[in-house]
Formats: C-alpha cells, sequence, structure tokens
C-alpha cells in the first residue's frame, strides 16, 4: 500500500520458477501435407530440416550443419592485439566461392527456423587461454555452387566497453581460418576438421591476405599452430561426403570406358568398396534419384 510522495523502491518482475515446454507429433510422409491437414496448429509456425534422414527421402535437399567447436593455441594471436584490462573473442562465418573469394553468398546461413542471414556470429568468449563456443548453425547453399563454396571465419576482439554497448560498430577482424566444403566434387567428410588461424596485418585487407592463406596453409596444422576446430554433417539427396560413392556416381568422368585393363581395374576396385559404404549414404542419394525416374513429372 502506497502513502503519498515518492517511492524509492523499483519493483522487480518476479523470476519464473520453471519453463514448460509442449511437443506434439504430427505424423505424414511430406510437411506440405501435414500443414495442409492441421492448418489451424500449425498456422504460422516456423519449419526446419531435421539433422539426418529417418527414412529414404521423397524431397531433394541439401543441408549441411556444422558445429563451431573451440579455437585452441590462439593466446599468442590475441595478445598482439589485446589492450589493458579484459577482453573478449567471438567468431562470425561467412560463405564465398573458392574461384571467386570476394564474392560472398547472401542469406544462406540459418540458425534454427529464422529467415536465412549472410553472417554468422558466435557468442563472445572471454580472451583466456583456449576458446569454446559448441555453437551450431545450417547452410543451405544453391546446389550450382554448392561445389565451389569455401567457408570463412573471422576472429574478432572487443573490450569490456564495446562488448557491453550493443550499438557500438564491431572490429575489424584480427585472424582468420578457412574451409574447403568441397574438394573435386566431393563434399568434406562427416566429423571434425581442424584448420590453422593465421593473424591479419592490419596493413592489407583481408582478401588481400585470404589468397595467400589458401595457397600457403594446406598442410594440416602442427601440434602447437593455432587451431579452430568444427564439425560438419552433411544432409544432402544431391551431394555425399563418401569417396567411394561419389567415384561410382561418376564413374564416366573419373575412368572413362571400360576398354582397358586399367580402367576395368579400378571399376573393380570401386565396387569392392562399395559393400562397406553405409547403407543411408546409399539410400539417400541413390533412392531420390531412383524415384525422381518413376514418379511422373510434375507430382514432385
Amino acid at each position: 500500500m502506497f502513502f503519498g510522495g515518492q517511492s524509492n523502491v523499483s519493483t522487480k518482475p518476479p523470476k519464473a520458477d520453471s519453463i514448460n515446454i509442449n511437443i506434439k507429433v504430427f505424423h505424414g510422409d511430406k510437411v506440405d501435407d501435414v500443414v495442409h491437414k492441421h492448418s489451424t496448429s500449425l498456422h504460422g509456425v516456423p519449419r526446419s530440416n531435421r539433422i539426418g534422414f529417418n527414412d529414404a527421402p521423397i524431397q531433394s535437399r541439401s543441408d549441411i550443419f556444422l558445429t563451431v567447436a573451440k579455437a585452441i593455441n590462439i593466446t599468442s594471436i590475441m595478445k598482439l592485439y589485446s589492450s589493458s584490462g579484459p577482453s573478449y573473442v567471438n567468431v562470425s562465418a561467412e560463405i564465398r566461392l573458392n574461384d571467386e573469394p570476394d564474392h560472398i553468398v547472401e542469406r544462406c546461413i540459418f540458425r534454427g527456423s529464422n529467415d536465412g542471414d549472410t553472417r554468422y556470429e558466435s557468442y563472445v568468449a572471454p580472451n583466456a587461454g583456449d576458446l569454446w563456443w559448441d555453437e551450431k548453425f545450417k547452410l543451405c547453399i544453391p546446389e550450382d555452387i554448392a561445389p565451389r563454396a569455401l567457408l570463412i571465419f573471422k576472429f574478432h576482439l572487443m573490450n569490456a566497453a564495446s562488448h557491453s554497448d550493443e550499438a557500438s560498430e564491431p572490429e575489424p577482424p584480427v585472424a582468420i581460418a578457412a574451409l574447403n566444403l568441397s574438394i573435386n566434387g566431393r563434399f568434406i567428410r562427416d566429423g571434425e576438421h581442424r584448420m590453422k588461424i593465421r593473424r591479419l596485418d592490419s596493413g592489407y585487407t583481408l582478401e588481400q591476405q585470404l589468397g595467400p592463406y589458401l595457397v600457403e596453409d594446406t598442410a594440416p596444422p602442427a601440434v602447437f599452430d593455432p587451431v579452430l576446430s568444427v564439425e560438419s554433417f552433411l544432409c544432402s539427396t544431391k551431394f555425399t561426403e563418401d569417396g567411394t560413392l561419389h567415384s561410382l556416381l561418376n564413374w564416366k568422368q573419373n575412368i572413362g570406358t571400360l576398354t582397358t585393363d586399367e580402367s576395368r581395374f579400378k571399376m573393380k576396385e570401386i565396387l569392392r568398396k562399395f559393400t562397406f559404404v553405409s547403407e543411408i549414404e546409399i539410400l539417400k542419394v541413390t533412392h531420390f534419384v531412383a524415384f525422381l525416374k518413376i514418379v511422373p513429372s510434375g507430382s514432385v
């Protein structure tokens, strides 16, 4: 009860004791059919593809999931830029083309079910030794340029003042790392990838230093090299990360006609290794190709 005057006591809203999450499962072969059948319940609900395939795919899809795990041995780079007082580091990512490093692919990065962004931004981590993020995002790259995709990571250093001021301009990157998502038409294997981190020279643009980095830093990182670790997982009916399956699907380009003993031997080696390719990898690529051939045009 308030009796005149001005109260000096500020009232804070109570904190929630718990968060309740309700989950309801809808069944159907196609998302569009499920939404149409339950139009009231699912009106305005954003859609997001699951990670992986739970059955033979009947719709085209090319998603690659990336997890930014950690950066190690980076203290020496950050100390060169760090000023007095506490500082923080965040990493951003964008897709460029390996034959056109100046070209940035727009709106192909997704975090959850939001609209596509051109750039991924991690949360900030204290600049104290190794850096840990363990953040996941999804890439949906147009299939015609996906084999040329180059993932560029940029490291940004900020002090405590700029970290607390959301309106402050972002600082220029102090280091970069890069990962080609496709090598000779085959996507990089699922799992961990370790990239060398290169310190940027303030006297040159990022593009001027990106070219030498891509040429010079191709060898695997040494024990004490600054390294960014990411994990990838490809979910595609168009591309594969399996070398044997890729060789079989593209045998004409790689081997040519089977008219020589050498070409026939190469084909036998591919078929011998094919028995060790995982079932889901075969299913998600070859089943969709067969599905398109048997389904009448215009029905999918």
